[in-house]
């Protein structure tokens, strides 16, 4: 690059020039010293300007990776030669209008100054994240279509968003000519994890999770597998799902250990669906921290800092489509509203705990749990305070058992048959709705 640019300057009188400049001629003792002087000058310039391009794109460090595997491992030489076909290309590696060097630098942008793996993955990012927009509004247009619409998850089916992936990816292979050139990194598995390895850097430095890459990249690998290793596709998931995956992140990382025991065990659970298993796994960490914590002097931190944890899962939760209707957040729902009643004794609240935890059917309300949450509130002194919790509990047992249910049964035989409390109406509003209206008014 440095003598294309050499070959692209003028070389008329540019000896005469020093000469005839005061400036650059008396500092040195000769001619020759100031001729030298001027010949590094003029160096320095396209270098420096190199330089800040490659940093720009977090390419620098980059070279010097794929360099040091290159000695021992020889597909990392042919790596290197793509890093050096990209770094000649002077549409990607800009310097003609980068401002001339100064004494204290160049300013370079934040999040530029990365560690990365794959040649100039910065680049590509941004180059397939320019599609974004495009994608989004594809997508838009296909839900137009009702036919392409799956009933049951009011989404687009499977097979659709597949078959547009196939041609979206074309359209951008077709913009970006390196990405399907013959023989491209892009194609060799090894490489492309480089390359997802490098997607997962980027993404945790624009979020603030930089000390959570592995963890970030483990849930991304759990979600869409060998997806991973296809970098249109994984952007594609990215653009649609992505604050759902950082959501699961700050879940897992209020435990750890989820992650690390489904990566032990090679596989997630029945069904497949991770994003299940995590919450109810969260879940049944938080119930069984009631079963067993809280005692001493610092249980009433305990059990702020246990509802504040509650209160976050039922937040992030919220953000995640696939989970967000669990019957187990409702229960978690249940214990956390018992416990905010501040009324009820802890070891109430345990049997009640533990009434969830040894259940066959977690998730499920029993006949026996209904009947054991009922009775402790009926137990509590009859105010506004603890009418609240009380209708709250019923509303959500309401909403949880299903209509045909035989709890449904004994729940309605509990509440019929006591004397009606305040705010009853909104309940027994709420039974009727639901119910056959044909069953009540023959």
């Amino acid at each position: 690059r440095i003598l294309e640019w050499i070959k692209q300057q003028p070389t008329n009188d540019w000896q005469y020039k020093v000469a005839s400049n005061k400036q650059n001629l008396y500092p040195y003792p000769s001619f020759s010293a100031a001729l030298q002087t001027h010949i590094r000058t003029l160096f320095k310039k396209p270098i420096a300007q190199i330089l800040c391009a490659l940093e720009r794109l977090s390419a620098t460090k980059t070279f010097f990776y794929i360099n040091e595997r290159a000695r021992s491992k020889g597909n990392y030489v042919k790596l290197l030669k793509f890093w050096e076909q990209v770094y000649m290309d002077k549409k990607i590696v800009k310097i003609e209008n980068t401002q001339n060097p100064e004494l204290d630098g160049y300013n370079m942008p934040a999040g530029s100054l990365l560690d990365l793996e794959f040649p100039f993955s910065l680049y590509f990012m941004n180059q397939i994240n320019s599609f974004k927009r495009i994608y989004e509004e594809e997508i838009a247009k296909l839900q137009e279509d009702n036919e392409r619409i799956d009933e049951e998850t009011n989404e687009l089916y499977d097979y659709v968003i597949e078959d547009h992936l196939k041609e979206f990816k074309d359209n951008i292979l077709t913009s970006i000519p390196l990405l399907k050139e013959k023989d491209s990194p892009f194609e060799w598995e090894w490489a492309s994890e480089l390359y997802f390895n490098d997607f997962v850097t980027i993404i945790a430095s624009k979020d603030g999770e930089t000390k959570n890459k592995k963890m970030l990249a483990s849930i991304l690998k759990l979600l869409i597998g060998d997806k991973t290793r296809k970098p249109i596709l994984l952007h594609a998931y990215w653009w649609e799902n992505g604050n759902e995956v950082l959501a699961q992140l700050q879940l897992a990382q209020m435990s750890p250990m989820i992650i690390e025991n489904i990566e032990i065990q090679g596989n997630v659970t029945a069904g497949g669906n991770f994003e299940n298993h995590l919450v109810k796994e969260l879940i049944k960490l938080m119930l069984e921290q009631i079963r067993g914590n809280f005692e001493g002097a610092g249980n009433s931190h305990s059990i702020d800092k246990w509802q504040h944890d509650v209160t976050k899962i039922l937040s992030l939760v919220s953000k995640v489509t696939r989970a967000k209707n669990l019957p187990d957040l409702q229960l978690l729902r249940i214990v956390n509203d018992l416990v905010a009643t501040k009324s009820i004794p802890l070891d109430s609240i345990r049997e009640i705990v533990q009434l969830v935890l040894s259940s066959d059917e977690q998730g499920v309300l029993s006949e026996k749990f209904v009947s054991t949450v009922l009775n402790k509130l009926d137990k509590l002194e009859q105010n506004e305070k603890n009418i609240i919790p009380r209708r709250s509990f019923i509303m959500r047992c309401l909403a949880l058992i299903p209509i045909e249910s035989e709890v449904r049964l004994s729940l309605y035989e509990k509440l019929f048959s006591k004397e009606p409390f305040p705010l009853m109406g909104a309940i027994i509003e709420r039974i009727f709705l639901k119910e056959d209206r044909d069953m009540f008014f023959l």
